[in-house]
């Protein structure tokens, strides 16, 4: 998803002063959206295309040099700017092997601690739904209330009490592709447009560390929808750096 992202925030920025690559290394684009929206993994795809943002799907970003970016078929991009967004590698800790998932995450019991005196959290955890009984997105609304969770519990664990299993259900994941374009999933259900921008902008509201941080958001947010008019009007045409978003499985 942030991969996604930071390609149609620089496309959305830049218009037709830059080009953008987004270069993923697996099969398609948002996988776990994908999944269980597949309407809007597809209603990504198309606004990716109306920002002019070139898709390579099935391979990695090997190297970069000064002036270009090597991918592992072999293809040379020129570039002025490289920006990766490839996630996190679980954390390889000694003696825990046998309590790995395929890929690599601490397989968590209900109340996320893997073995005695021993808790995992966020991207370095296998945590499971506690309804659907699979293991949840591995995204930044998912970490934080697992985090609290693992807190919760260490205090309860020090105080002699006995710990909570966790019980958050999730809320939605949401992508935003220039002012009033969005795709957001609230509680299971689609939206797209406005509204789904809208409910973007609310999540991160919702979890900014103080309202003052909030806003700042809501500053930036206007002071970028006065910018975007004035260069609607007055945008030069010509594209002479490109620029490459890198995503990968985790």
């Amino acid at each position: 998803m942030a991969g996604v992202e930071m390609a149609a925030a620089v496309a959305d920025l830049g218009g037709s002063r830059v080009r953008v690559e987004l270069v993923h290394s697996g099969a398609a684009i948002l996988p776990e959206l994908r999944e269980t929206q597949p309407r809007l993994a597809a209603r990504a795809e198309d606004e990716l295309a109306r920002l002019g943002v070139r898709v390579r799907l099935g391979v990695r970003l090997a190297s970069v040099t000064e002036h270009a970016a090597h991918l592992s078929d072999g293809t040379h991009l020129p570039v002025s700017t490289v920006i990766a967004t490839i996630g996190q590698r679980a954390v390889q800790v000694p003696g825990l092997d046998a309590l790995r998932d395929p890929r690599g995450r601490l397989v968590t019991r209900s109340d996320l601690s893997v073995i005695e005196g021993v808790w995992a959290a966020g991207d370095s955890a296998c945590v499971v739904h506690p309804t659907r009984g699979e293991p949840v997105p591995a995204n930044a609304l998912w970490a934080i209330k697992a985090g609290e969770h693992v807190g919760a519990n260490l205090a309860r664990t020090i105080r002699g009490r006995a710990t909570r299993p966790f019980a958050y259900r999730g809320l939605g994941q949401a992508a935003s592709f220039g002012l009033g374009r969005s795709i957001s999933e609230l509680y299971g259900i689609p939206f797209t447009g406005w509204v789904a921008w809208v409910l973007r902008l609310t999540f991160f509201l919702r979890f900014m560390p103080s309202r003052r941080k909030a806003a700042q958001v809501v500053g930036d947010f206007a002071r970028r929808a006065a910018y975007s008019r004035r260069a609607h009007v007055s945008a030069p045409v010509d594209a002479p750096a490109a620029a490459v978003a890198t995503a990968r499985t985790a």
